[in-house]
């Protein structure tokens, strides 16, 4: 069953958090796994939105990268422009905390949801809604 049919019934009627974090573990542990074959490769999961809405989101992201000992640096977290326009200040809190390890950040779907993004000097990155992030991800 492909992600879109299955991933709006999830965020729908509420199991969408405990299907982000069972893919997040499943992905660092991937990273962990491609590491020890030295590896050093980057993965990328996208993040639903009722993620950012949730407190325990951060410590939960940070639990997984030290029980499976990867390096922060190697997980990548991508959200959606719209995802951080519901509560820009709660998604800025939701992500401070991985950011400050490490973890990069992506808007996914850059361009397709609100123009209110800005991109900045390469160096900088691009930001929405007071929200940077280190890339965008334009695959549609």
């Amino acid at each position: 069953m492909p992600p879109a049919d299955f991933v709006p019934l999830a965020e729908g009627t509420g199991p969408i958090l405990p299907l982000t974090l069972r893919t997040l573990d499943v992905a660092v542990v991937q990273a962990r796994s491609w590491l020890d074959d030295g590896r050093d490769v980057q993965i990328a999961v996208n993040l639903s939105p009722r993620c950012l809405l949730d407190p325990d989101f951060a410590g939960a992201v940070r639990g997984l990268l030290e029980r499976h000992g990867l390096p922060a640096r190697l997980l990548r977290l991508e959200i959606t422009e719209t995802a951080v326009v519901v509560d820009p200040a709660r998604a800025m809190l939701a992500l401070a905390e991985p950011r400050a390890c490490g973890v990069a950040l992506s808007i996914d779907d850059f361009g397709t949801g609100t123009p209110r993004c800005r991109v900045q000097p390469a160096a900088a990155g691009v930001s929405t809604h007071g929200v940077s992030a280190d890339g965008v991800v334009a695959d549609r």
